[in-house]
């Protein structure tokens, strides 16, 4: 007599592996973009608590292309978006002071390297982040953005 499984009961395994990772996947993304809109938030936070102090010895916020000027250190590298932007540029992320079509915007994060979302602080409510998504981002992302955008925290 040979020991062996069957074919049905490797099916079955299969079956119960596929139905698991189904269900852990969606949870397990939610994760991963909520620990990375997290170090955006924190960020943001740091950019315009500089932009801030710098508002208050210049009389007026960095510009796009001033980032440099800030009191502020973010582990990234430099990076040219036009010939008059250079903004500071992470893993997932791409900062700066301010952003185009913020008209009082005073610190900004866009997702990368896919741009799907955006969060931003203004300077009329400084205490909150805002968050804005593209027609690209994934429903995970619009759902983070929706919890930021209403509780003012993820």
């Amino acid at each position: 007599m040979k020991k062996g499984f069957t074919l049905i009961e490797v099916l079955v395994v299969v079956l119960i592996i596929g139905i698991l990772t189904s269900v852990a996947l969606p949870h397990y993304q939610k994760a991963v973009e909520k620990s990375r809109m997290s170090e955006a938030v924190s960020l943001l936070r740091v950019i315009a608590n500089a932009n801030f102090v710098y508002y208050t010895t210049y009389g007026r916020y960095a510009k796009e292309d001033e980032i440099e000027k800030l009191d502020v250190s973010i582990p990234g590298k430099k990076a040219r978006i036009t010939d008059n932007e250079t903004r500071i540029e992470t893993k997932n992320f791409v900062y700066s002071p301010t952003g185009q079509g913020l008209d009082k915007g005073i610190a900004l994060a866009q997702r990368v390297p896919y741009p799907t979302y955006y969060l931003y602080i203004n300077s009329d409510t400084p205490e909150r982040i805002r968050c804005m998504t593209y027609a690209s981002a994934s429903g995970i992302q619009k759902k983070l953005c929706n919890t930021l955008n209403e509780k003012g925290s993820l």
